[in-house]
């Protein structure tokens, strides 16, 4: 947990939370470490780090002035720990944080990293996630989900069958392509959260020049022209705002005002993240995501492999792609 504000006020009851912290949310909450980033009060706020309890594992900054650690010894914590800038701390199995300070006024930002080497599929979350899966499976689907094909999703909603799907805007502009009278009850909104929040995982996807060719230099003038400003806009507009890399500096380009249907679609910037996350990409990670071993999972458990079975097949084959066994491509 980082910063936590939970309860009352700050800076002498001139700051409130708004919207309210549910009442009892913060009785509900045992972190295994608090990170404090800095000393001002809606950040360190003393009122809420007495109620997560003072013997809970607080980790902070070493600054020169060392106040954070002199303020929460002060109040009674009996767990604190000094991280030094830019050095990593481990807190879990293959997981990591490292602190970096800044400014005249300590400040710090925290990196949450995982190792990239430590499967953690076989776990209690990826187990509920799975049940929702089924339960997902067994009230909203039909069994012919499980052989869909990657435009099988668009076809079904096209058609009229289904009413929801996971997917970029492509069908919407296929009916408007085609004058399907269905596009005006399709609409669009960005990706349900769960417990943790909403998380997406576009691929990425880059343009490279092979070392053999006879023309790398041109092949790279050729690319820096594709992706000038007014040539990487006149491609977004030109597929209807379907080719929209999730980048924050394309949130503000015109063509989501055009459409009311594409207001949502620049927020899944904020939501994005490589695949893999919290690990960094990598050749295991693009193992996994080639032989679909997060879908065969579920599609295992949905067809009536028990849960637990499930994910230890996939913590074998997460297992393989981290020793490059597992097929690319």
């Amino acid at each position: 947990m980082c910063d936590p504000w939970l309860v009352g006020s700050a800076y002498w009851r001139s700051w409130w939370n708004y919207p309210p912290v549910p009442d009892g949310l913060v009785d509900t909450l045992k972190p295994d470490f608090v990170y404090l980033t800095h000393m001002h009060w809606d950040h360190f706020h003393g009122p809420t780090l007495r109620r997560l309890g003072l013997s809970r594992h607080m980790l902070v900054p070493k600054t020169p002035d060392r106040r954070i650690y002199e303020d929460l010894k002060a109040m009674g914590c009996t767990w604190i720990t000094e991280l030094v800038h830019g050095e990593p701390y481990q807190i879990a199995a293959g997981f990591q944080i490292t602190s970096y300070q800044f400014g005249h006024f300590p400040d710090s930002i925290l990196v949450i990293e995982a190792d990239g080497k430590t499967p953690a599929i076989n776990s209690d979350r990826t187990a509920q996630v799975i049940e929702w899966y089924k339960e997902l499976y067994r009230d909203a689907m039909e069994p012919e989900v499980l052989s869909w094909d990657d435009a099988s999703n668009n076809r079904c909603i096209l058609a009229g069958k289904c009413s929801w799907i996971h997917n970029p805007i492509s069908p919407y502009n296929a009916a408007l392509a085609n004058k399907m009278p269905i596009a005006d009850e399709i609409n669009h909104h960005n990706s349900p959260a769960g417990p943790a929040g909403t998380h997406s995982a576009p691929p990425i996807l880059g343009l490279g020049v092979w070392k053999f060719s006879k023309n790398v230099e041109l092949a790279k003038e050729f690319i820096q022209f594709l992706f000038r400003k007014e040539n990487f806009d006149a491609w977004i507009v030109a597929s209807n705002a379907f080719n929209h890399p999730p980048l924050k500096n394309l949130a503000d380009h015109p063509i989501w005002a055009r459409n009311p249907k594409f207001a949502m679609l620049p927020k899944e910037a904020e939501f994005a993240h490589p695949r893999g996350w919290p690990a960094k990409p990598s050749d295991a990670v693009q193992r996994i995501d080639d032989n679909y071993i997060l879908a065969d999972m579920v599609a295992k458990a949905v067809n009536g492999m028990p849960t637990k079975r499930a994910m230890e097949w996939a913590e074998q084959q997460v297992a393989l792609a981290l020793k490059g066994q597992l097929k690319v491509g």
